[in-house]
């Protein structure tokens, strides 16, 4: 879909992705606008600014309501929900703070 929509993927590594106090410098140095993750793996941020973020979107599991609100409130928040067999957003809801 990213690319259809004309965007590059960004892939990170499982370093890049354990260190969670640089996801925000590594977020803002490539200049990534969309992310999608985990409620759980969201969590880990505490809250934490991330820009230049303009879309968020959660999947994989519920999400975690003070970190939906944080974040609608900032940003373009979706979660997805969709059994594994079929894909993690099978429906997508816009998070409203």
């Amino acid at each position: 879909m990213a690319w259809g929509a004309g965007a590059a993927l960004s892939p990170l590594t499982r370093a890049e992705m354990d260190d969670i106090a640089a996801m925000p410098a590594l977020i803002a140095g490539r200049g990534i606008t969309v992310a999608t993750m985990a409620p759980s793996y969201l969590r880990l941020f505490e809250q934490a600014d991330l820009p230049p973020l303009r879309i968020l979107m959660t999947v994989g599991e519920a999400p975690i309501a003070t970190d939906a609100r944080h974040y609608a409130a900032r940003l373009a928040c979706y979660n997805g929900y969709g059994p594994t067999e079929n894909t993690a957003a099978t429906t997508i809801g816009r998070m409203d703070p």
